[in-house]
């Protein structure tokens, strides 16, 4: 058990404790639906990957085979 648990534990439940916990759990909730909700764009995305630098390297084959043509594919 962390100690922060051991506090909340220890916390008579007046009203005043339950307003400060709904108000953490509130601040948490927040945070975590902006996060969820940043406008990032897909290729903005693909271009802060840590796979971005090793295509730009060379390292990483991102080209398709042209070869095949999209008729070919049996689904």
């Amino acid at each position: 058990m962390t100690i922060k648990e051991q506090l909340i534990r220890e916390i008579e439940q007046t009203p005043e404790a339950l307003l400060i916990q709904f108000m953490q759990v509130w601040r948490s909730t927040k945070q975590t639906s902006r996060v969820n909700q940043s406008p990032t764009k897909l290729s903005e995305f693909f271009r802060q990957s840590p796979l971005a630098e090793l295509a730009a390297n060379g390292e990483l084959d991102l080209s398709r085979d042209k070869s095949l043509s999209p008729d070919r594919f049996i689904l």
